[in-house]
C-alpha cells in the first residue's frame, strides 16, 4: 500500500513524532508537534523582534515568560503589549478577571460578562447554559432565544449516539483518523489556499446524511454556515423573521458554535478540531 504523504515530523531531537497538524515556530521556523510548539517546550534558539525598540533582538533567555499558577500546570505564556518600555511587569500587576462560576479558578485578561446576570465568567462558562444562569428561564419564557440575529443564549442540540463523541479527548483522537479520509474526499472552493483549509464531516440533521467539506480557517462560523447550507441544499432563512434558525453544533457538547467566531479561533481554543464532525440543524 502506498504511504500517504501527509503531515511532518517534529523537529525536537527526542520526539520526531509524525504530526498531521504540525506547527511552525515563528522564531526559529522549525516544525513541531503540538507538545513542542511553544518556545519554552522546544528550547527555542530563535530571536524575537518587536519587543525592544532599538538594538539587536534579545536571545530567548531574555524574553519574559509567565508561568500558569493553576495546580500542576507547567505552561508558560509570552505576554507582549502590556508595557511599552522597561522591565516586564510581575504577574500581580497584570489585570485579570476571575470566573465566578462555582469552584472555577480560570482567569481572563479581558472582562467577559453574561448579558443576563452581568456576572464575570471565563470563556468556558460565558454562555448562560454553561453557568446555569438564574435569569435564563425568564429569557426563554420571553422567547429571547429564537428568531433574533444576536440571541441572548445559543441553543443546544441532542447529538445522536452514533456520531456523538464521548468527550473532547475521544473527539481529538478520532479526528486524526477522520482527517486522512476527509483530505481524499472533501469538497470545497478551489480558491482556498491549501494551508488555510480545515476539514469537517457535516452531519445534516434533517436526513442524517454526512458531507465531507473543507472551509477556510479565516472564515467566521456564520460564513461557513452559509456555504455549508448551500453545499448540503439546506434551507437557510436566518435573515427572515419567525423562521427556524439554522446553526452549526458541536458533536461533543451539542452546543451551538458562535457565528461571530472564526474557525481559526475555535481550533486554537479546541472547541472543534480539524477533522471533527459538526452538526447542521435548526433550533427548536
Amino acid at each position: 500500500m502506498t504511504e500517504l504523504d501527509i503531515g511532518q515530523h517534529c523537529s525536537f531531537p527526542s520526539c520526531h513524532q509524525l504530526d498531521f497538524l504540525p506547527f511552525q515556530c515563528d522564531l526559529c521556523s522549525h516544525i513541531f508537534c503540538k507538545s513542542h510548539k511553544e518556545v519554552t517546550s522546544h528550547q527555542c534558539t530563535g530571536k524575537v523582534s518587536g519587543i525592544h525598540t532599538h538594538g539587536e533582538a534579545p536571545e530567548r533567555g531574555n524574553i519574559p515568560t509567565y508561568r500558569c499558577t493553576y495546580e500542576d500546570c507547567r505552561n508558560y505564556e509570552l505576554v507582549s503589549g502590556i508595557h511599552t518600555h522597561g522591565e516586564a511587569p510581575e504577574r500581580g500587576n497584570i489585570p485579570t478577571y476571575r470566573c465566578t462560576y462555582e469552584d472555577c479558578r480560570n482567569y481572563e485578561l479581558v472582562s467577559v460578562r453574561c448579558s443576563l446576570c452581568d456576572e464575570q465568567f471565563c470563556l468556558k462558562h460565558r454562555s448562560a447554559e454553561e453557568h446555569q444562569c438564574d435569569k435564563l428561564p425568564a429569557a426563554q419564557a420571553n422567547n429571547c432565544i429564537r428568531n433574533v440575529s444576536n440571541p441572548v443564549t445559543k441553543p443546544t442540540y441532542i447529538v445522536p449516539r452514533d456520531i456523538k463523541y464521548k468527550n473532547k479527548k475521544s473527539e481529538k483522537l478520532a479526528t486524526k483518523v477522520a482527517l486522512m479520509k476527509l483530505k481524499m474526499s472533501a469538497t470545497g472552493r478551489d480558491d482556498i489556499p491549501t494551508d488555510h483549509r480545515v476539514y469537517f464531516f457535516i452531519y445534516k440533521s434533517l436526513d442524517s446524511s454526512k458531507h465531507p467539506i473543507y472551509v477556510s480557517k479565516l472564515w467566521t462560523v456564520g460564513r461557513m454556515l452559509d456555504v455549508v447550507a448551500d453545499a448540503t441544499k439546506t434551507v437557510n432563512k436566518n435573515d427572515v423573521d419567525n423562521q427556524p434558525h439554522l446553526w452549526l453544533f458541536s458533536a461533543t457538547t451539542g452546543g451551538a458554535l458562535s457565528n461571530s467566531e472564526t474557525i481559526e479561533d475555535l481550533l486554537e481554543n479546541e472547541t472543534i478540531y480539524n477533522g471533527s464532525t459538526v452538526v447542521l440543524g435548526y433550533d427548536q
